[in-house]
């Protein structure tokens, strides 16, 4: 639809005829979409059965109106050519220059030319669109019912009306967070005391030389993994478009005993995520305190800590370092999204040579520039700052900023993250955002199937970490912690293994059980049911009630039949008890794979037509 137009100044008739006569293909306006200016910052398409709302079409507000001030709107005069009267329209956004759009309108064909022309930072104009999304309740719910009988995982679900001069509207979060990737994260995390031990080495470090710094580098590189340090794991946040009609919040971690085999980093994974019809500051704050939650029930005694957050710099992220699991955490912005903002606030180029004398330079890891932001005191920025020869402009813009910037880019901020690099970048989290992008959801859903493909998507991470935990690694993730003895682990030490590594579920990928199955296995925990005393028997097992009991009960396997005898048991069916899984764990392979079809098929049958409650997820439905 979008072609490449030659740059140009100013949008003169020459310019005008010039796009009239490039002979692009004219498309009809309900097809309209926005352009991505992946190459050229100059992009033209033409349109038919142009409507009189054809201005506002892409969403993008280009008309403001405060109160005591002229209005904002587009500049419009009239064109004359080849005897046809056309209407050229100037269209400039409100509070920034980042975006320009012109149209040519003849009304008589109803027909237009619109072109986009973007200042070179902005690649992608779906962050610019104003949010209209209205759900209903019944969609809402719908919602609700579509997820149901998911694995473990934590959901918070709200649905309020904001009443505003008897005005109703309708607000709208989904929260998801992956129970088995935040306990990943979560086991990884340094204790509060081991925290502490690690930062007090950086004691002093005000008063440091470049040397001083490069041996405390040289001195951590054997927990360094491309730059990162291994003992401290980050989380990262990026709202991102192109998903869903509403907004997408994505919250990723760092998981320190698995390796993505071909970057050779630490794997980065997405922990969960919000799905949110605005970018109010409390749908934030909802996600925030749900995070927290979801923390403090892997961590009750508040052990652990949070070491640091890095994030594009949303002001509304600053909702995130709230309670106790992130009382150290260090706040770092994302030094590429930097230079976006220099650029564009300054009106400067910030070139490769400027990052240089921004950010440092490196060589094999060791600093042999440290730049302005290689400041450890802000003293010692502001001198920085000062001798610098970058242009004015930008000095001006960091002056005024410079507590901030200090605070989130300075090279002690990153040191006491555990980054030993002279860039900080969000591009782990920007890699995830593209990947659901080109593969999981390649053009935006409605919030249920978006929300339904963004979990599938980290069962199938949990899924490859399982194998690469239980097989050393496959073609994309390597497990650190796997050693080649472990193929003649036991079921017990399978089981300990994927405990100590952080995984709250350990059965399912023991037994291989299968997906229709997963939300049925019981919740407790696994050695539990590992330790029940199993006695094989005429066609059936005998099986312990439990380990504080002597007394069995009887789970018959006969005649294409798995099934536990205890009253209490046959009432709760569907849902599968511990009984039957233990004669699972002890069975041949090729029993086991029978029983499981048969209670697959089995499950199946009780529960056609009707939803399985899965008492692994919580909902939580507030109306404010």
């Amino acid at each position: 639809m979008w072609i490449d137009f030659p740059d140009f100044t100013n949008f003169t008739d020459g310019i005008a005829k010039n796009a009239i006569e490039t002979g692009v293909p004219i498309e009809d306006i309900s097809n309209f979409s926005l352009p991505n200016f992946n190459d050229g910052a100059t992009k033209l398409a033409g349109f038919r059965n142009v409507g009189k709302s054809f201005i506002n079409i892409d969403g993008i507000s280009w008309y403001q109106k405060k109160k005591g001030k002229k209005e904002v709107k587009p500049r419009t005069r009239q064109l004359e050519l080849d005897g046809s009267n056309l209407k050229i329209y100037n269209c400039s956004m409100p509070d920034a220059d980042k975006l320009k759009k012109y149209v040519i309108f003849d009304q008589s064909k109803k027909t237009c030319i619109m072109i986009y022309v973007s200042d070179g930072s902005l690649m992608d104009l779906s962050g610019l669109v104003r949010s209209k999304v209205k759900m209903r309740e019944e969609q809402v719910e719908a919602v609700r019912s579509a997820l149901d009988g998911n694995e473990s995982s934590s959901i918070s679900f709200d649905y309020y009306q904001k009443t505003k001069r008897k005005k109703a509207k309708s607000d709208f979060r989904f929260i998801f967070i992956n129970e088995n990737l935040m306990s990943l994260y979560v086991n990884a995390l340094p204790s509060k005391k081991r925290l502490g031990k690690i930062r007090s080495k950086l004691d002093g470090i005000e008063q440091w030389s470049t040397d001083e710094v490069n041996e405390y580098i040289d001195s951590n590189r054997e927990h360094s993994v491309k730059g990162s340090d291994k003992r401290l794991p980050h989380m990262e946040l990026d709202t991102t478009f192109d998903l869903s009609s509403c907004y997408v919040t994505i919250l990723s971690g760092t998981l320190p005993h698995f390796v993505t085999r071909s970057s050779g980093k630490m794997r980065h994974v997405a922990l969960g995520f919000m799905i949110h019809t605005s970018k109010h500051a409390h749908h934030h704050e909802a996600f925030s305190n749900f995070i927290m939650e979801s923390i403090q029930k892997l961590d009750p005694k508040f052990k652990k800590r949070v070491p640091s957050i890095i994030h594009d710099g949303e002001a509304a992220f600053s909702n995130y370092r709230k309670g106790i699991h992130f009382e150290s955490a260090v706040l770092c912005r994302c030094d590429l999204h930097r230079r976006s903002n220099i650029e564009r606030l300054t009106a400067s180029k910030v070139s490769d040579s400027d990052m240089k004398k921004l950010f440092g330079k490196t060589d094999a890891a060791r600093f042999l520039k440290r730049g302005i932001f290689g400041a450890l005191t802000l003293d010692n920025f502001e001198y920085r700052l000062e001798k610098s020869t970058v242009d004015d402009q930008i000095k001006i813009w960091i002056a005024s900023k410079k507590e901030e910037l200090f605070d989130s880019h300075s090279l002690k901020t990153k040191l006491l993250a555990g980054f030993y690099t002279q860039n900080v970048t969000s591009n782990q989290i920007e890699c995830i955002n593209s990947k659901i992008k080109t593969t999981i959801i390649q053009r935006p859903e409605n919030g249920r199937t978006c929300a339904a493909r963004l979990i599938d998507y980290l069962a199938d991470e949990v899924t490859s970490l399982y194998r690469s935990a239980l097989e050393g690694g496959d073609s994309y993730i390597i497990c650190t912690a796997f050693d080649p003895s472990h193929s003649s682990f036991s079921l017990k030490q399978n089981i300990d293994f994927l405990a100590k590594l952080g995984f709250t579920d350990c059965l399912a990928p023991i037994l291989n059980i299968p997906p229709t199955l997963k939300s049925l296995i019981p919740t407790t925990n696994a050695n539990d049911i590992l330790n029940l005393e199993v006695i094989p028997h005429i066609e059936s097992f005998l099986v312990q009630k439990n380990q504080q009991a002597r007394s069995f009960v009887e789970v018959v396997v006969k005649n294409e039949i798995i099934e536990c005898r205890h009253p209490a048991c046959q009432k709760q069916f569907p849902e599968i008890c511990s009984h039957i899984i233990a004669v699972l764990l002890n069975s041949e392979v090729h029993h086991r794979d029978n029983y499981l079809n048969v209670l697959v098929a089995k499950v199946a049958e009780s529960t056609s037509g009707h939803s399985t409650y899965n008492n692994t997820i919580r909902w939580n439905p507030h109306r404010n």
